[in-house]
């Protein structure tokens, strides 16, 4: 499961370059998960095959935080 939110965190944080690939729903093993930050700042995530969803808060300044990543690059 700390794989998943690692993975799942890099994912709704890399703004600049897509590298990094939407992770597998924990779940259903088969579905890609969609993530975006929330108003609140936290992630909303969900699988569109297996309808699993969750929130991920308290993420940011994490390794797997990559906000910062894109404001380093000029």
């Amino acid at each position: 499961m700390a794989e998943f939110h690692a993975n799942t965190i890099a994912y709704a944080t890399d703004f600049e370059d897509a590298s990094v690939n939407a992770p597998s729903c924990f779940k259903c093993k088969k579905g890609q998960v969609e993530a975006h930050i929330a108003p609140d700042d936290a992630i909303d995530w969900s699988c569109p095959r297996c309808k699993t969803q969750g929130r991920i808060s308290n993420w940011q300044d994490t390794l797997w935080d990559l906000t910062e990543q894109g404001e380093n690059i000029n």
